[in-house]
């Protein structure tokens, strides 16, 4: 009796590390960032975006080619450094697009704080040279935002996104 409960605990263990294997060697690990470029931020000007999703789109996917990293609501205050946003593991495979929706922006000028405008809730940015995600590897994805203008009495978050994976 004592032989088949270490076999069934063998089977077990086996499969359990057999699973964790197939999905460590068939995903990869993405970390997304965001910033304003370097040298675009001021010190008189804050901007915090209300980020609720982020996917990303692979190139080539049967089905669905959109891939969701994150789904929760993250408050972030965008600087000249890179701010962690979300990380996930997703299928290996090469991705050319980050889909970001943002439910508000808040600049703060001074003391004042004014909802700004975006063109629209989402950004659909392309990812300069794409993202190339092995099985077990890990990439740093970093989205940038140029900041704000400003033209009619508004606050306008500038829709020319950018992303591209740190090397």
């Amino acid at each position: 009796m004592k032989g088949v409960t270490v076999g069934i605990i063998i089977v077990l263990l086996l499969l359990v590390g057999g699973y964790f294997a197939y999905n460590y060697f068939t995903t990869g690990q993405v970390n997304v960032y965001i910033q304003d470029p370097p040298g675009q931020s001021s010190s008189n000007v804050a901007i915090y975006l209300v980020v609720t999703s982020i996917m990303l789109h692979k190139v080539n996917a049967t089905g669905n080619p959109w891939v969701t990293v994150s789904n929760k609501t993250v408050v972030v205050k965008l600087s000249s450094n890179a701010t962690f946003l979300a990380s996930a593991r997703v299928p290996a495979g090469e991705y050319n697009e980050v889909f970001l929706e943002v439910k508000q922006a808040i600049v703060q000028i001074g003391n004042t704080n004014v909802t700004a405008t975006l063109p629209s809730g989402v950004f659909k940015i392309h990812i300069t040279g794409g993202m190339r995600l092995s099985g077990g590897s890990t990439e740093n994805l970093i989205i940038e935002l140029p900041g704000v203008h400003f033209a009619n009495g508004e606050v306008i978050i500038n829709p020319s996104v950018t992303a591209y994976v740190q090397g």
